[in-house]
């Protein structure tokens, strides 16, 4: 089914509104995964003398990796938008934009309700 105008707006107004939260949450994850790469590799330094130790710690270490680079195409690609959304004025503008939404709902309710009266009776015609 095709989606409604209204539909995709509302869904930029969503993922604008959520953005601020989704940076800072994958950012802080990106941290996080950072220390434990430090922690990795002090530990492949001080207990990875044997061959089973060492290959236990890649495999973590490949993992920490894989995640870090999972949040941080997160932080990249919603950093844009995270700006964005830090401006005052922008601010302004989403907010100019759920009016527009509101009115876009109203419109569209309007068409799907509508109904069609015919301005000229065929019948009452007939009988002239």
């Amino acid at each position: 089914m095709k989606k409604r105008q209204s539909e995709i707006v509302s869904e930029f107004i969503k993922l604008a509104g959520k953005a601020t939260s989704i940076y800072e949450a994958a950012y802080k994850a990106v941290n996080t995964e950072d220390k434990l790469t430090s922690d990795l590799l002090h530990k492949m330094e001080l207990e990875g003398t044997t061959g089973k130790i060492r290959s236990q710690i890649a495999v973590e270490l490949r993992e920490n990796r894989m995640d870090r680079r999972y949040y941080k195409d997160i932080a990249e690609e919603l950093e844009p938008l995270y700006e964005f959304m830090s401006d005052p004025a922008n601010r302004q503008a989403m907010k100019k934009l759920e009016q527009v939404l509101g009115k876009m709902r109203k419109a569209e309710a309007y068409h799907a309700d509508r109904t069609y009266y015919p301005r000229v009776n065929r019948m009452e015609q007939e009988a002239d």
